[in-house]
């Protein structure tokens, strides 16, 4: 229901399913998904709830996502929390995880500038197949930032990233 994929889009059944599935297994994905459903909603504390529900009994996507809400938006900004659920994902082995700490170290949000770390995380992040990683070491190629620059490597990095569906990598090959 959330994504309507072989039914209707509808918000408030895919939000009754995931409450209803807090029951099995699975109940920590599930909170993830209702923080994913409250962005939908504009609801940040609710969102922030149900992330940090999810990220403290372990659901790796869910510490993604409180990193980036603790890094995006302004009113709840706190680099030191966001730097903290990156490292918890990466540490759990999340390849997006690494590529948004590898963010706060090319960038010195929250941390010294560190880009031989932050090139060390954009690389496991891609080695694990995640789009983002990819794009963002490729550009670390491409402008010789943390890296001998290598217009070919980036090139290889943006088609993988660009197989995958990603839209920022098609671009980027577009102006190579």
């Amino acid at each position: 229901y959330y994504e309507g994929k072989g039914t209707l889009k509808n918000i408030k059944l895919a939000e009754k399913w995931w409450l209803k599935s807090f029951n099995m297994e699975d109940e920590a994905n599930a909170m993830n998904y209702l923080g994913l459903l409250y962005i939908g909603k504009k609801d940040l504390l609710k969102e922030k709830e149900w992330f940090k529900k999810a990220a403290d009994k372990g659901n790796m996507w869910a510490m993604v996502n409180l990193g980036s809400f603790y890094e995006d938006y302004t009113q709840y900004r706190d680099v030191k929390k966001a730097k903290y659920w990156y490292e918890k994902g990466e540490a759990a082995g999340h390849p997006a995880a690494s590529a948004c700490l590898g963010n706060l170290y090319n960038y010195g949000e929250g941390v010294e500038t560190d880009l031989e770390k932050a090139v060390q995380l954009y690389k496991k992040s891609a080695d694990l197949g995640n789009d983002f990683g990819m794009v963002c070491l490729g550009s670390m190629y491409l402008n010789g930032r943390g890296v001998e620059r290598d217009v070919k490597k980036a090139k290889k990095l943006y088609e993988k990233a660009a197989e995958i569906g990603n839209e920022e990598a098609k671009a980027k090959l577009e102006k190579m």
